[in-house]
């Protein structure tokens, strides 16, 4: 072990720094590709860096290359190009800088900001200070969105070319920290490096359709997603990226063989042969990949547990137990390890034993070795719980049995002398001591008649007699009748009743206008009507209607120049036809004299019942009104499903207005029609039929 360390040690200290090698970046197609990472950036008015080498054809326009925070005044920070040039913006407005980087060539690109500067804001092209600046828009940068590379947070400005080695830094910094760094990867332990994306992922041109992360240096948790990137091909894939120096990471590969674990620099503790893979920080901070082959040989430690009879030799033979006991021996395996056995020896002992035996005709030694039919004393052997030798000396006596035969009939079951239950015919042998203490077989020759039960559910009305005639029953319950069957044996029957019994019953009821029953018998005079009903169990029920039929019928009369409704001592309200059936204001009199000439209608409430009145064509003249007015029927009233017109002229045309005066239906007929409520709401409503230039309105009530 001690050598495997020092070998470690060795590895990490003989690192290769500075080596030139043409790292991977990402091609974006300048339409959709982005990477969304989940670093939030520098928020508020923190001071920050943002660099990354760019090569990128001049495009029209802007072309973002990292941006994050909030779509508000000052609480977005961007880093672009626009028209091949620099610029920093902060919501609301931006500066860009003077000269274009967009040909094509990789640079390094670079945008700080310190509020303690003047001015606060620098942008730096290839280590070189580019412009310096301030931004108008105070800075106070959001967190909606996370940082993003190729694309703004608000999905616009996509990037057209290549992007590598992107950082972000908790301070600005200065033209020569820029400078120094620029041209070669480092590590990840830098104080103020906050994201630290290498973009050294995929195979550059290859099949990456699986190769969809973008890691960073810094922290795992800030790793990006690639969105809507082809990965396969010269463009919006990983391809070659910027010429500089890798970073300086180790790799080491060594192998180790440890008697029954290893633990790994990493912490990695194995009991069993395996390859060890981790990554450690060395001792600049860059990753040590560390590839360890471990051989794990045999277990030092073996237990065993035997049992003996007598005594026990070790697996050494250097010793004999002769009691029971744990006992350790320690060895060197063929992987020259220790192996220690350990062994729980338990120590049984042989005995002899005297028994006294009573048979019948004959026996069957313990060992099952011999069988004797005659008495004397006999010996065997046999083996204990613990496999040793059990001798046994046999005083044998044998004795004789007896028999008989008997033939029995029952019902049912039959117990036999031994308190043997039997439920099936057949001949059944039955062993009893005798006198002599051998068995005494009897052979049973029976037959078993059965006895039947049967339940029965009856549901009837009024009464029960059962089918034997023995019982009538007046009530409901559980009852049971016993008969003989033909066998001779009980046949019980268990009847369930239940008895159900006609009923009557009245029912009041008052009904504004005609009244269809349960049966679909339809009345239109006050008075008492019995009908005769099934109940739920299938009896008569007798159901008296003491029925009172209210008839408000209501017709308008002109006496002179006034209205008059055609029923007394009722409430009424008068109605304006002509104006959606609107309720005219104070008219609620039996008389109404209109003002000016039109259709008018009364409502009226007695007895709790309504009834409107058809539309009154009312012309006001000096002297004689004339009154044209179409008859039709309209039933039933109010309405639930549907509605009967009758108009008995010929030819009209039908429409339905609700109580604000809107038409909701209409529908041309000729003598008779129905129209469907069943989907119209509940409410006051008005049928207006028109034939021949003329037109009458009825009021109708829908309810559900």
């Amino acid at each position: 072990m001690k050598l495997t360390l020092i070998l470690f040690l060795s590895l990490l200290s003989t690192l290769i720094f500075g080596q030139t090698a043409s790292q991977n970046s990402l091609d974006l197609d300048g339409s959709n590709d982005y990477i969304q990472t989940n670093y939030g950036g520098i928020q508020g008015t923190g001071a920050r860096t943002v660099e990354a080498w760019i090569k990128t054809p001049y495009v029209s326009g802007q072309e973002v290359i990292t941006c994050w925070g909030t779509s508000a005044t000052g609480q977005r920070f961007t880093f672009a190009l626009i028209n091949g040039k620099l610029r920093v913006e902060v919501q609301g407005s931006g500066v860009t800088s003077p000269t274009v980087v967009a040909d094509t060539q990789w640079h390094h690109v670079a945008a700080t900001y310190n509020a303690t500067s003047s001015p606060n804001y620098r942008t730096y092209i290839d280590g070189k200070l580019d412009s310096s600046f301030n931004i108008s828009t105070a800075i106070n940068t959001g967190s909606a969105v996370n940082m993003r590379i190729g694309l703004r947070l608000d999905g616009v400005k996509p990037f057209s070319g290549n992007i590598d080695e992107v950082r972000v830094w908790n301070y600005a910094r200065s033209q020569a920290q820029l400078d120094s760094f620029r041209s070669k990867e480092i590590c990840s332990n830098y104080t103020g490096l906050e994201a630290y994306y290498r973009f050294n992922q995929g195979s550059a041109s290859g099949n990456n359709s699986t190769v969809t992360s973008l890691i960073d240096a810094v922290s795992s948790t800030n790793n990006g997603t690639l969105n809507n990137f082809d990965l396969t091909g010269s463009s919006s894939n990983w391809v070659n990226g910027a010429n500089i120096a890798l970073a300086p990471n180790s790799d080491t590969t060594f192998s180790v063989e440890e008697c029954g674990s290893y633990s790994s620099p990493g912490g990695t503790y194995t009991t069993i042969s395996k390859t060890i893979k981790e990554i450690i920080p060395n001792h600049i901070g860059c990753d040590s990949n560390l590839t360890i082959n471990v051989t794990i040989k045999s277990n030092s430690f073996i237990y065993k547990s035997v049992s003996a009879c007598d005594s026990f030799v070790s697996e050494s033979g250097l010793y004999t137990y002769k009691n029971t006991g744990i006992y350790n021996e320690t060895f060197t395996n063929i992987w020259e390890c220790d192996s220690t056995v350990q062994t729980l020896v338990t120590i049984n002992k042989s005995s002899t034993k005297n028994i006294n035996i009573d048979a019948c005709y004959s026996y069957t030694s313990p060992s099952g070795k011999y069988n004797w039919s005659t008495s004397g004393v006999y010996k065997d052997t046999i083996l204990t719980a613990a496999l040793c030798d059990s001798i046994l000396i046999i005083n044998l006596n044998i004795n004789q049995s007896t028999s008989a035969n008997i033939s029995k009939t029952a019902c049912d079951s039959f117990f036999s002398i031994r308190s043997k239950t039997y439920s099936e015919s057949g001949i059944y042998k039955d062993t009893i001591p005798s006198h002599n203490g051998c068995d005494s077989i009897v052979i049973l020759d029976l037959t078993i008649t059965q006895s039947s039960d049967s339940t029965i559910f009856v549901d009837v009305c009024d009464s029960f007699t059962t089918a034997s005639g023995n019982y009538t029953w007046y009530n409901s319950g559980m009852y049971t009748e016993k008969l003989n069957n033909i066998s001779n044996c009980d046949s019980i029957i268990r009847y369930t009743v239940n008895i159900s019994f006609a009923n009557t019953g009245t029912e009041n009821i008052k009904s504004c206008g005609p009244y269809t029953d349960i049966k679909g018998n339809t009345y239109s005079k006050t008075g008492v009507y019995n009908i005769v009903l099934t109940n739920q169990k299938g009896c008569d029920s007798l159901h008296k209607i003491v029925l009172n039929i209210v008839d408000n019928n209501v017709t308008i009369k002109k006496d002179q120049q006034q209205l008059e409704a055609s029923l007394a001592n009722a409430n009424y309200r008068w109605l304006d036809c002509d104006n959606g059936f609107a309720f005219i204001n104070s008219e609620t009199n039996r008389t109404y004299n209109p003002s000016a000439s039109g259709s008018y209608a009364v409502e009226v409430d007695k007895n709790e019942c309504k009834d409107t009145s058809e539309c009154y064509k009312y012309t006001k003249i000096t002297g004689v009104n004339s009154v044209e007015i179409i008859d039709f029927n309209v039933y039933p009233n109010p309405a639930i499903q549907e509605i009967e017109v009758r108009f008995n002229t010929g030819q009209a045309i039908l429409g339905l207005i609700n109580s604000e005066g809107r038409l909701i239906k209409q529908k041309n007929f000729i003598y008779y029609t129905k129209l469907n409520t069943s989907k119209i709401p509940s409410g006051v409503y008005f049928i207006k039929l028109t034939a021949k230039n003329k037109s009458a309105v009825k009021r109708i009530n829908i309810i559900h």
